[in-house]
């Protein structure tokens, strides 16, 4: 997810500095496209479930683990679209 939306970012002509930076900005960007907005929202969910997982022992499941697998394979799908347009 992370090197879809971050794919999104440098089509732009911009570059990160910061996972946060990241999801908050291109979804700025690309706020006219609704799906791609709602998905780089997921993804910013699930970046923060991974953050709370790791660092603070939060506990995940295996529904959290497919919406993360799901999530990914769409955005990568449409990130492709928008790119080879």
């Amino acid at each position: 997810m992370f090197h879809s939306v971050r794919a999104l970012l440098y089509s732009k002509g911009f570059s990160e500095k910061g996972h946060y930076c990241l999801f908050q900005f291109t979804s700025n960007i690309f706020k006219e496209n609704n799906e791609l907005f709602e998905l780089i929202a997921k993804a910013d969910r699930s970046r923060v479930s991974r953050q709370d997982i790791a660092y603070d022992c939060m506990d995940s499941n295996k529904e959290q683990a497919q919406d993360a697998i799901n999530t990914a394979k769409e955005l990568l799908e449409l990130t492709k679209k928008i790119l080879t347009k």
